[in-house]
């Protein structure tokens, strides 16, 4: 009985000794480092931010959502102690944010803050402060989407001090613990996100921000990081690229689709519509914004232009294939390439039937001449019927040239643009 009561002592001996050392560090915090009074020899805080992960990029508002672990380190010599001698050998405490000072160090473009609720410090025996707490902050982004899907933003976290200026105590990098060049930790850096990649190595920057009136001029410490995040391009080329180059190399057959089928124009307009659509479908995901104008625009935009021509080149390849034009030869471009080039290159094999009409008609003149005059009209009405159809034929001819030509151009200018679009984004990454 004797030994478990000793026992129970020694417990609450220890026990009570080691309420009485925190209690008594507690009565030396107050004498050196309140809350609310910064330490007189204060003049450096050390400043380390490591990105856990990346939550979203909006890029149609210019935001992005990101969850740091933010660590604070100073110094304060009068906390100092010797383990051996002092606080049972004790080397460090856990304080309350309530019991320490920490600095008011806060995140300048920050639109929405979620603080962890934590808000204790370590204090070690050489009088070093850290203080660290986790943090998901939405902060403004400039987005550059000019080679949307191929792009890259870079975004900012700018935090310093709010109250205490440049004089009172200015944030450093440790170079010994980090390495001489500042930048964002990546330490615990999870990649989770499906759309966007993070480009390494980080960036960081210390300077300064100056407020100034007539009455006064201050000068706080601040430290900015930098993040690029590039986006994985396979997801909006499949859904938005791809498609629309099908759609506009098909569309430029429409070329050699001959008028007879009646589906010329219908093809075209219908192309142009499902281009129209898709371009929509860009605008919702894409921020409105004018100064740098998405690539992927231009693109549709020369899309629409080429579908636009198709669409004219069928209704007046249509109009003039279809017309009665019998008061006026064909052009006499089509009489220089039936005489010379077509009827060669059997593109349109019926001229050659259209110069024999022609032929015969001449022969037809001179015998007509010498018949009796009372069948003369009935004869010049046949002359007429057949030159009708010869010039009619011409001008067929005419508009199978048109659209064959045209829709070659229109085909030259669709491969450009597809083979462009394809190849350039990945030479420029």
């Amino acid at each position: 009985m004797s030994v478990a009561m000793l026992v129970i002592l020694c417990c609450l001996i220890i026990i009570s000794a080691g309420l009485s050392y925190e209690e008594e560090f507690k009565v030396k915090l107050n004498q050196v480092a309140t809350k609310l009074h910064k330490p007189k020899n204060l003049t450096e805080v050390g400043v380390y931010a490591d990105l856990y992960q990346l939550v979203n990029i909006d890029e149609k508002n210019g935001l992005v959502k990101l969850q740091l672990l933010i660590y604070l380190f100073y110094t304060i010599p009068e906390l100092a102690w010797n383990p051996a001698e002092s606080y049972g050998g004790q080397e460090k405490f856990i304080v309350s944010g309530e019991d320490v000072w920490q600095p008011d160090v806060v995140f300048f473009n920050a639109v929405e803050l979620q603080y962890q609720p934590i808000s204790d410090s370590v204090v070690s025996f050489s009088g070093s402060v850290l203080y660290s707490y986790p943090v998901t902050i939405v902060t403004t982004c400039k987005i550059d989407v000019s080679n949307f899907p191929y792009d890259t933003q870079t975004c900012e976290i700018s935090m310093g001090p709010w109250f205490y200026e440049y004089q009172e105590y200015k944030l450093v990098w440790d170079e010994e613990i980090f390495g001489p060049f500042p930048y964002l930790g990546l330490k615990n850096y999870r990649s989770v996100h499906e759309q966007w990649e993070l480009k390494q190595p980080t960036d960081a920057i210390i300077t300064n921000r100056t407020f100034a009136t007539k009455l006064f001029t201050v000068v706080y410490s601040m430290i900015i990081f930098k993040a690029q995040f590039e986006r994985h391009p396979a997801y909006f080329a499949k859904i938005l690229l791809y498609p629309s180059f099908m759609i506009l190399a098909l569309s430029s057959l429409n070329g050699f689709l001959p008028p007879e089928s009646g589906e010329k124009v219908g093809l075209a307009i219908t192309s142009l519509l499902a281009e129209t659509v898709n371009l929509m479908v860009v605008g919702t995901l894409l921020p409105p914004n004018s100064d740098n104008m998405p690539s992927i625009v231009n693109t549709y935009l020369a899309i629409l232009v080429i579908q636009s021509l198709n669409v004219l080149v069928a209704v007046v390849v249509s109009a003039i294939y279809y017309g009665k034009y019998t008061q006026h030869p064909g052009p006499i471009i089509t009489r220089i390439i039936q005489s010379k080039l077509l009827h060669r290159m059997q593109l349109l094999p019926y001229l050659v039937e259209v110069e024999k009409i022609q032929e015969k008609s001449d022969k037809d003149k001179f015998m007509f001449q010498k018949i009796d005059e009372k069948y003369d009209v009935i004869m010049r009405h046949v002359l007429n019927l057949q030159l009708e159809e010869s010039i009619l034929d011409e001008w067929k001819c005419f508009a199978l040239l048109v659209n064959k030509a045209i829709g070659i151009i229109l085909g030259i200018a669709a491969m450009f643009t597809i083979l462009y679009n394809l190849f350039v984004p990945h030479i420029a990454y």
